[in-house]
């Protein structure tokens, strides 16, 4: 009798994992793209960016920011000066927390900050 009880509940577990499985991730990764019209360095050693969503800190040059080491944000700083004078479309991906570019919190730190910047030209 034990045996047919467990039937259904090892189906609607099953079932259950399918469906978790199939639906769609709530945190799907996001992709903004814009031009940059700001780089700017703070005092605090931190550099800020813009590309049509506000002003964001996107890394530090003095201490590890998001996912960024400081050795990677001077990287990053010269991709970024170089599309800035090239006009290129900066494109920013996010793995979580955020559904629409416009949801980017302006005047303050990526959280989480982006996992991949790319540079498309004109």
């Amino acid at each position: 009798m034990s045996r047919n009880r467990s039937k259904p509940l090892v189906r609607r577990a099953c079932l259950f994992i399918t469906i978790l499985a199939l639906a769609p991730s709530a945190h799907a990764n996001l992709f903004c793209s814009g031009t940059l019209t700001r780089l700017s360095m703070h005092p605090n050693g931190t550099l800020q960016i813009n590309i049509g969503y506000g002003t964001h800190y996107l890394c530090s040059f003095t201490q590890n920011f998001g996912f960024f080491t400081p050795e990677t944000c001077r990287a990053v700083y010269s991709l970024l000066l170089s599309a800035y004078h090239a006009k290129s479309v900066v494109t920013l991906g996010f793995s979580a927390n955020y559904t629409v570019c416009e949801d980017l919190p302006d005047w303050d730190v990526f959280n989480p900050s982006p996992y991949h910047i790319a540079l498309v030209n004109p």
